[in-house]
């Protein structure tokens, strides 16, 4: 009985309807028992799917730990594992994602504010050669002493 469960979430799945999917993965564990490491797994990937407009990171996390967890014998517990790290990493990033923007802005304010300097440089610099230029002309207007 537990295929035909499988058989009505796969369809769903690959109808793009997460909820369903979801939904009736998560009917599959209580019912049967000995389907649940798999049932936990599809769960798993459905929440943490880019393309679910209802992912939950956390919760796949949640959930691929618990079939870590519960069923180490598992054929998925190795899949499942290597997921814990990809999430676990990618959640990271997403935290240090807002302090890395700040840095970043920051850093963008700093080089408009050395790009003004060396602009204004550049302005005093064409100013002392005009004056150089100006002063050279009128070291050649005076005539030499004798």
């Amino acid at each position: 009985m537990a295929r035909q469960d499988y058989w009505q979430a796969d369809q769903y799945l690959a109808d793009g309807n997460y909820a369903a999917a979801l939904a009736q993965y998560s009917k599959i564990p209580p019912l049967y028992p000995l389907a649940a490491d798999e049932a936990l797994f599809e769960i798993g990937c459905i929440l943490a799917n880019p393309g679910n407009p209802g992912k939950n990171f956390q919760k796949a996390l949640n959930t691929f730990q618990q079939l870590v967890s519960a069923y180490p014998q598992s054929k998925y517990r190795a899949s499942a594992e290597t997921l814990i790290a990809l999430i676990s990493e990618s959640m990271n990033r997403d935290k240090e994602a807002p302090a890395l923007k700040r840095q970043a802005e920051s850093y963008e304010k700093q080089v408009d504010g050395l790009q003004k300097q060396v602009d204004s440089l550049q302005k005093q610099i064409e100013q002392m050669k005009e004056i150089d230029r100006s002063l050279e002309e009128k070291r050649r207007a005076i005539p030499p002493r004798k």
